[in-house]
């Protein structure tokens, strides 16, 4: 019996989930309907967090056995390693897209030594487009304009809003306890 997987992802076209297992360094891809494995990758080192967008057909598979970690390209169609990122990361906690799928924003730890802890990504080219700072964020989201980013701030117990032209913060919620996870 294998070990339980470390993460999931929906395909866009609602036919498969996608697994990670870290433990055995394999990336399952599962049948929806059926719940039947179907095919698997075992290329990856420690892959662990995997994120597909609403439109398109690629997913973002962190992997690296030690850190600073890769982040891989998966083509859906022939599940496959396509290209990678040309960036290391210090592990990272979320990656999200924007609505339209144009858009990825990959989110690390927070760190004073190196404060730019939000890589935003291009998906057409699968390319940097900037970095930005995000203090003490531990989760995000995108408005379905794109015009907005609302973080989650635990420490501070806020959600701050940033606008997406240029990553300055707009305004602060105040929220209640440890908001930890957002979502739109």
């Amino acid at each position: 019996m294998s070990p339980a997987a470390d993460d999931f992802a929906l395909d866009p076209n609602g036919q498969f989930f996608y697994t990670t297992n870290s433990v055995i360094w394999v990336v399952n891809k599962y049948d929806l309907n059926t719940g039947q494995l179907i095919e698997s990758l075992s290329n990856f080192e420690t892959p662990n967090l995997i994120v597909t967008p609403i439109i398109g057909n690629f997913a973002y598979l962190e992997n690296g056995e030690l850190g600073p970690n890769a982040v891989s390209v998966i083509d859906l169609t022939i599940f496959s390693e396509s290209s990678r990122i040309n960036r290391l990361f210090d592990g990272l906690i979320t990656i999200v897209f924007s609505a339209d799928g144009t858009r990825a924003f990959f989110l690390e730890p927070y760190f004073e030594a190196s404060p730019e802890n939000l890589t935003v990504v291009d998906t057409a080219q699968h390319t940097f487009i900037t970095t930005a700072s995000l203090p003490g964020v531990s989760d995000l989201a995108v408005t379905p304009d794109n015009q907005y980013i609302y973080a989650a701030q635990p420490d501070d117990n806020t959600v701050t809003v940033y606008r997406t032209s240029d990553y300055t913060a707009v305004t602060v919620i105040p929220v209640g306890a440890g908001p930890s996870a957002i979502a739109m």
